[in-house]
């Protein structure tokens, strides 16, 4: 298999392989996210270090969730890499490539913030 085999522009950047890797960090951040919730719940920290704690660990969950269900890496897409069994190739991109890249990695991005955001409003429920 070539380097370029599985890579699609602005669609596909990382395998299989990437993906469940993606999804077991999702799913540890989200659990322990939410074990730290329960924990400053249980000792009465602050609202707004709650909402800020909880939105950090809601990105990070998030950001893996949904690289993995897109088949896309915001990292490799930066780096202008493509993810084959664990190990990044670099690879050539045309201007309308990387257009295409640049255009899906900031729809993560902001499908990430808009998640965090909404993870952290856990963080102000009253206590």
């Amino acid at each position: 298999m070539d380097s370029n085999s599985s890579y699609e522009a602005g669609s596909c950047n990382i395998d299989i392989q990437g993906v469940r890797i993606r999804k077991k960090l999702g799913t540890l951040t989200a659990v322990i996210g939410l074990l730290i919730l329960a924990i400053m719940f249980y000792f009465r920290v602050d609202p707004m270090i709650r909402f800020m704690i909880t939105a950090g660990f809601g990105a990070g969950a998030a950001l893996n969730f949904i690289q993995a269900n897109e088949h896309f890496c915001v990292a490799n897409s930066l780096q202008g890499t493509m993810e084959e069994g664990m190990k990044r190739t670099k690879i050539g991109r045309t201007e309308i490539e990387l257009q295409k890249d640049r255009k899906k990695m900031y729809s993560i991005i902001i499908k990430t913030a808009v998640t965090a955001l909404a993870a952290g409003s856990f963080g102000l429920l009253p206590v």
